[in-house]
């Protein structure tokens, strides 16, 4: 079970010197409860449609930041091309040792992962 505990009330002030201070005072609130917050609202949604390529590109970005890496029964299954076919530099980057194939993962070795933004850059 979790426990959620809000700050119900929160004032910011900055003092404003006719000097020196790019400041001005200033006072913020957040709303003394959540049903408030809803009524007032301020809630505000955003979407992102992605391209198919770019939710592969970014799970393939996600994944390998990770040990298990990605698995490529899953993105043949979700982006309808293996991740070679995906990603050409892979085949390369595969040989010369910049990422490896354990047990249907590609994944960047441990070795290598203080270059991992820069396998990232070659792959993507």
């Amino acid at each position: 079970m979790f426990s959620f505990a809000f700050i119900s009330r929160v004032t910011i002030f900055a003092r404003r010197s006719a000097s020196s201070s790019p400041f001005p005072l200033s006072a913020a609130t957040n709303a003394r409860s959540i049903a408030d917050y809803i009524a007032a609202d301020n809630i505000r949604v955003e979407q992102e449609n992605e391209s198919l390529t770019e939710q592969a590109r970014e799970y393939a970005m996600l994944a390998l930041r990770l040990d298990e890496g990605v698995d490529e029964a899953l993105f043949k299954r979700r982006y309808g091309k293996s991740f070679g076919e995906f990603f050409p530099a892979a085949t390369k980057l595969l040989a010369d040792g910049f990422l490896e194939n354990m047990g249907g993962h590609i994944r960047i070795p441990a070795d290598k992962a203080y270059v991992a933004n820069s396998i990232l850059e070659l792959l993507l």
